[in-house]
């Protein structure tokens, strides 16, 4: 469940990891923990083992129990599951008998045949592993960017898996499918499926097959790697239905299915005014305005249960000679117009009535704005008397549940339920899966307190859920900069772009705040048109402070970037037009070329410019590296990354006595792959480096610039004491050897 620093961002960027959102996981997240470096390079020999005894049997397995629903071996998001399942539960199949052993296992076989080619703690996993089986978890507690609490449906065991990753994706009491390796101190996850099941629709059926699996397990022609055989299925049938589900079917509250209908009647000009006056009378019917040259109404009823305390069911609209009717629904429009033919019978004439079914393609159903009915209000736009008397509202709605009839209860009340043992029980799950839900909503503006009806039904209250930064950052009125910089990026919510917005615009902030909005504003989960211009507003300005000016300057970078690699049409999730962006080219030589622009705000512009190389870049740069200012030598060997032509001088800033220097020039040498460089990148390497930073960039630098040298030069630190520098160790390695991700391995297609 960890990212590789040389895999594509999580953010959406387009980056690597390393190049994008790793710093800001450093700052914020603790170590990987050491058992899950060795899970990696277990499993590495065992998949080594197993090309050797079983050729490509791996594509026939990976057909039968995952099979096209998984999609292309390579690619699929179900290899973190499979590759695990199978080195340590799948065994050739007998064909008399079906027969299974454990001791068959590419794991078993690989401790007899090949033992000494692992090491004392890699054997001790692959043994450990042995003895963990894959199975269905509930997720009791999310503790965010630390680990989540589990417990297994089956045995009923409870671990602690200590996973940054997962706790950005996950809500309590959700069901996961997968398998947890614990030694030590230290529990992880190695292989769980890519789909989380929704206890809603689960729950009941994943208990039911607990015996089932314990059973299986029991089955002396089985074992346990024909119950693992039997789970996987289980869980794939479960992830096929989940994300193959029918579309929900679209009603309003009254439960009709949504149709537009529209009704239009016509009267005389000079009976207008009476018709006014008779829809200014009728029950619930009320003015709204004018809108678009036509008078309008709102039918609008209270409903018991309703939180607002009434929902619009239809519109009116008048023009001179034209009464036109606008319903969601048959049923409501035949409603409707029954009362227009009781009151204004004598006065209107009926024309027709025309249907138009929602297209659910054009309808995104998951989102709750087009599903609920009329329910457009922001709270958070409401005085705070008026928010927290509709909260009161909502709080009695959900405590009030405790007293209805409940269908799924065999229609009877919560309160009367709990009387029994397995009536508690029952209820227990239903709250539980009402919590899940609520928390899975990340546009939801009102959060209930569970333990609230947990409470009133005398039922254990749980641990208050760790619920997900996200869920913070969903009431504006909370929000503060710092809260979003402790985010990661892919978890902010949508309206980021307005929080940032309004930051930057506000000159009464503190300006260390804006500063902070600014360098999260050139984040490509946030950035967009709108933002652009306020950064580049920020940099012109001359009355902004220069640390702000410079800070918004360096934000354009990393859009610049993604421009420059691949085009912007290619980032789907980035919100820059390509207009925007030349326009951020063009301002930023502009503001360059002023010669009494503050040299701190000129040197972030030419930084951020070089992102996206033009031909005025050679020469600003050579001009910056050869001028007697230590700062800007320091920018012009930063921009020395992106621009071609520099190997000299690349060779000179090696050897500089600024530590800043010299690592960008380390991160330059590797990026332009500057052969003449690869003596003094390996001897920082070899020496063992006390500057970690500086050491990433050289063992990074090493595998571009002689991939074929990598494991002679990075050998000797596979055994280094710090597990960052022994994970960047591997993934080099496998980036020089052409073999990432089993991308370029001729055996594995």
């Amino acid at each position: 469940m960890s990212i590789s620093r040389n895999a594509p961002c999580p953010c959406g960027s387009g980056l690597k990891y390393k190049r994008c959102c790793l710093k800001k996981e450093q700052l914020h997240s603790p170590s990987r923990p050491g058992i899950s470096i060795t899970i990696d390079e277990a499993n590495k020999l065992l998949l080594a083992h197993a090309r050797r005894i079983h050729d490509d049997r791996i594509f026939q397995v990976y057909e039968k129990y995952i099979g096209a629903n998984g999609g292309p071996f390579q690619q699929s998001p179900y290899l973190q599951l499979f590759i695990p399942w199978f080195l340590y539960f799948w065994t050739v199949e007998e064909e008399a008998g079906f027969a299974w052993s454990i001791e068959d296992t590419v794991a078993a076989r690989f401790l007899k045949e090949k033992r000494s080619r692992a090491s004392r703690s890699e054997r001790e996993v692959i043994e450990r592993g042995r003895r963990e089986p894959f199975t269905f978890w509930e997720v009791t507690e999310v503790k965010p960017d630390v680990g989540i609490q589990m417990k297994d449906f089956v045995t009923g065991r409870e671990v602690f898996a200590q996973e940054v990753l997962a706790t950005r994706g996950l809500t309590r009491w959700d069901i996961l499918f997968g398998r947890v390796v614990e030694l030590g101190e230290d529990c992880v996850i190695d292989g769980m499926g890519p789909i989380i099941l929704p206890p809603h629709r689960f729950r009941k059926e994943v208990e039911s097959i607990g015996e089932e699996l314990r059973s299986s397990e029991e089955d002396e022609t089985k074992g346990l790697p024909g119950a693992q055989a039997d789970a996987l299925r289980v869980y794939m049938e479960m992830a096929l239905r989940t994300t193959q589900a029918p579309a929900p079917r679209l009603q309003n509250m009254d439960g009709d299915k949504l149709v537009f209908v529209e009704s239009t009647f016509v009267f005389d000009l000079a009976a207008r005014s009476e018709v006014l006056m008779v829809l200014d009378g009728m029950r619930n019917i009320h003015p709204c305005g004018e809108e678009e040259g036509e008078t309008a109404y709102v039918w609008e009823v209270s409903r018991k249960g309703n939180p607002l305390g009434s929902i619009s069911k239809g519109r009116i609209f008048l023009t001179d000679t034209r009464l036109r009717l606008e319903c969601n629904s048959r049923a409501r429009d035949r409603q409707l117009r029954k009362r227009i033919d009781k009151d204004l019978g004598h006065l209107v004439q009926y024309v027709e009535t025309t249907y138009k079914d929602i297209d659910l393609d054009a309808l995104d159903v998951n989102d709750p704005d087009e599903q609920t009915e009329d329910f457009d209000l922001d709270l958070r736009t409401l005085p705070k008397e008026a928010r927290e008397e509709i909260e009161g509202m909502m709080e009695s709605v959900h405590l009030g549940w405790a007293d209805q009839n409940v269908p799924v209860l065999d229609n009877r009340t919560p309160r009367e339920l709990v009387k029994t043992t397995d009536g508690r029980r029952r209820v227990a799950a239903m709250i539980n899966d009402f919590e899940n839900r609520e928390a899975r909503r990340p546009d939801s503006q009102f959060r209930f307190d569970y333990n609230r009806l947990r409470e009133e039904l005398d039922l254990p209250a749980t641990q208050i859920a760790a619920h997900h930064t996200r869920e913070r950052l969903n009431e504006a009125d909370l929000m503060d900069i710092e809260t979003l910089r402790a985010t990661p990026s892919w978890e902010w919510p949508e309206n980021v772009d307005a929080i940032l917005l309004g930051c930057l615009q506000d000159s009464s902030a503190v300006e260390s705040t804006r500063i902070l909005a600014a360098e999260m504003a050139g984040d490509p989960v946030a950035i967009n048109d709108r933002l652009v211009n306020a950064l580049l507003s920020i940099v012109a300005d001359d009355s902004e402070p220069v640390e702000l000016r410079g800070a918004a300057a360096i934000a354009l970078g990393p859009v610049l970037e993604l421009g420059d690699m691949e085009g912007l049409d290619d980032y789907s999730d980035v919100k820059v037009s390509e207009e925007a962006s030349l326009a951020i080219q063009e301002k930023l030589r502009q503001f360059y070329q002023v010669g009494e622009m503050p040299k701190k705000v000129r040197r972030r512009i030419l930084e951020a410019s070089v992102r996206a190389p033009q031909s005025w870049h050679e020469g600003a740069v050579r001009a910056a590296f050869y001028s007697n200012a230590e700062d800007w030598k320091l920018t012009a060997v930063f921009c020395m990354q992106y621009i071609a032509g520099f190997d000299t001088e690349i060779l000179q800033a090696l050897d500089s006595s600024n530590p800043d220097i010299r690592y960008h020039a380390v991160c330059a040498a590797g990026n332009r792959e500057v052969d003449a460089a690869f003596s003094h990148v390996a001897s920082i390497v070899l020496s063992g480096e006390p500057n970690k930073a500086l050491l990433l960039a050289a063992i990074d630098a090493v595998a571009y610039i002689r991939p074929h040298q990598a494991s002679d030069v990075l050998g000797e630190l596979l055994e280094f004491r710090d597990e960052d520098i022994v994970e960047a160790v591997h993934e080099a390695l496998a980036m020089a050897e052409g073999d990432w991700e089993f991308e370029d391995d001729d055996e594995f297609g």
